[in-house]
C-alpha cells in the first residue's frame, strides 16, 4: 500500500491541473479528486500522476 499524502501535496502545490491530467492522460475531474482525497487511484494513475508533474517542474527549471 502507498501513502497519497505526498500525491495530494504536489497536486495541491501544481499551478495548472489542467496540464498535469493531459501529461498523465487522465480527466480533469479525477485529478481533482485525488487532490481533493476523494478518489484513490491506482498504482499506475498515480505513477502517471506523479510523472506529469516532475515532466512540467522539470520543463519550469529549464525555462526558469
Amino acid at each position: 500500500m502507498y501513502k497519497l499524502e505526498p500525491l495530494q501535496n504536489r497536486l495541491s502545490q501544481a499551478k495548472n491541473l489542467r496540464e498535469i491530467a493531459k501529461r498523465a492522460g487522465i480527466n480533469e475531474k479525477t485529478i481533482q479528486r485525488i487532490k481533493n482525497g476523494e478518489n484513490s487511484p491506482s498504482l499506475r494513475t498515480a505513477d502517471a500522476v506523479m510523472t506529469a508533474i516532475d515532466s512540467i517542474e522539470t520543463e519550469g527549471k529549464k525555462h526558469g
